[in-house]
């Protein structure tokens, strides 16, 4: 049983990675000759808020963990906050390959399908975030973001009924959502 879910999952990673064209873009591991020495003075979270705040130190210290460690998850993470960098630098090429390179590293990445389809909606390729959200439905349940962003999607499609739903489901989750809540009436 383990063994055909190994297979399984081995087969959905290659499937994300044929339906998207994805590829680590430049291996850190190649790319960094001489490593920024890894800061353990820096949370996550402190990873974070460097790149909400556009700082450039985000590419540094990323590469240090990806230079040091072969974990996945920690890559994965990784990859996502280096793409969160990019979105917030309106680098949105970029911050794509970041995005799809978590998902690589770890396809339960939910945050990473979330943020993707967010930057795909901008760009009003809005069946691309479909299909981007409708991987991250098998990962997850009960994901007010999600359900934003399905209907967020949908009504870029004019599928206003799916985007009502959806708009719904968001608001059922979390009554005081309120980008959902416009959403919902604005598609009653």
């Amino acid at each position: 049983m383990v063994k055909a879910n190994s297979i399984k999952i081995i087969i959905f990673s290659i499937f994300l990675a044929s339906l998207y064209g994805c590829k680590n873009p430049d291996d850190s591991r190649q790319l960094v000759l001489n490593p920024p020495s890894a800061d353990s003075s820096f949370s996550i979270e402190e990873l974070y808020n460097l790149a909400s705040n556009k700082n450039s130190r985000t590419i540094s210290l990323t590469d240090s963990i990806l230079y040091a460690t072969s974990d996945q998850n920690t890559r994965s993470e990784a990859f996502y906050i280096r793409g969160l960098y990019y979105a917030n630098i309106d680098q949105l090429d970029e911050a794509l390959k970041y995005f799809d390179s978590s998902i690589i590293e770890n396809y339960t990445q939910v945050d990473a399908y979330i943020e993707k389809s967010i930057l795909l909606n901008n760009q009003k390729k809005f069946e691309a975030a479909i299909q981007t959200l409708e991987i991250a439905l098998h990962l997850t349940k009960n994901n007010t973001d999600l359900y934003y962003c399905l209907g967020k999607s949908n009504e870029g499609l004019g599928k206003i009924i799916d985007a009502h739903k959806w708009y719904g489901l968001a608001v059922s989750i979390e009554p005081d959502f309120e980008e959902a809540k416009k959403g919902y009436n604005r598609t009653k």
